[in-house]
């Protein structure tokens, strides 16, 4: 048996192959949805060959402006809050901790609260997560780095300590600006490809 190509029913549209898909506006969830044929194929299966047709839906959201204000905006500005943190003085452990810390479990949170369809998989939203999580987690780890170097090197006397001061500071700019360049061009390559 060879099937052939579906003809899609949906309201008073139908489309069959060669024709455009079905634009379905009435979904209560925040996208719309093409409804479009796929070209028949055949399975094979336990040596057995099985006819297959079928059709793909494919979701785009209603409204991009709620998930920008709501998602992208917070998250964004979430990042660029992270670089606020190598202003601080290292020996705020407190001050420091408590503002990377915070904005990583809010930027996580506006990402839970994000609408989706549950078996989505790995989209531009998840993208957009890793990117913006990715100035945040690196402001984490290098204070953490700078933690360890401050309990591990031996400092006897007050020229040395000048020195170690000026060297964090000097690794602060330079993961500070590093995280900056890194998120813009993260940025501006997602939004020209998106």
């Amino acid at each position: 048996i060879q099937l052939l190509p579906l003809t899609i029913f949906h309201e008073e549209m139908s489309t069959k192959h060669g024709n455009p898909r079905i634009l379905s506006k009435n979904s209560p969830e925040p996208f719309n949805i093409y409804l479009s044929w796929l070209k028949p194929f055949e399975k094979q299966d336990n040596e057995y060959t099985y006819s297959c047709a079928g059709m793909e839906m494919d979701f785009r959201r209603k409204n991009l402006g709620a998930v920008i204000g709501s998602y992208f905006v917070p998250t964004g500005t979430f990042s660029v809050f992270s670089l606020v943190s190598y202003s601080i003085e290292p020996n705020m452990v407190p001050g420091r901790l408590a503002l990377l810390v915070t904005l990583e479990l809010i930027s996580a949170n506006v990402y839970i609260a994000v609408k989706h369809p549950e078996s989505r998989g790995f989209s531009y939203i998840e993208i957009w997560m890793f990117g913006s999580q990715f100035p945040i987690l690196l402001a984490l780890l290098e204070y953490g780095f700078v933690l360890y170097l401050k309990k591990v090197v031996k400092i006897s006397n007050q020229d040395e300590m000048k020195m170690f001061e000026d060297k964090i500071k000097k690794l602060d700019l330079v993961t500070m600006i590093f995280s900056f360049c890194s998120f813009t061009m993260f940025a501006s390559i997602y939004w020209s490809v998106t």
